[in-house]
């Protein structure tokens, strides 16, 4: 995959993301979704036999580091 590519995120980076225990010592963040991406994300949760919180964290760490200052 292109490293400029929206939505890179690399395998060393994903790794670090799995090593890390959920909900160990995290703090909690709430986010309010509608009903229709919730939905979405649940479904592909489900699809992928993880959690919707991975996707999520994926999701957020992908952006951040695409759009560090």
């Amino acid at each position: 995959m292109n490293r400029s590519a929206p939505g890179y995120c690399s395998h060393d980076r994903l790794r670090q993301l799995e090593r890390r225990s959920p909900g160990g010592n995290a703090p909690t963040t709430s986010v309010l979704l509608p009903a229709d991406i919730r939905a979405r994300l649940e479904s592909r949760a489900a699809a992928k036999g993880v959690k919707p919180a991975e996707i999520m964290r994926r999701a957020l760490v992908k952006y951040l580091d695409r759009h560090s200052a």
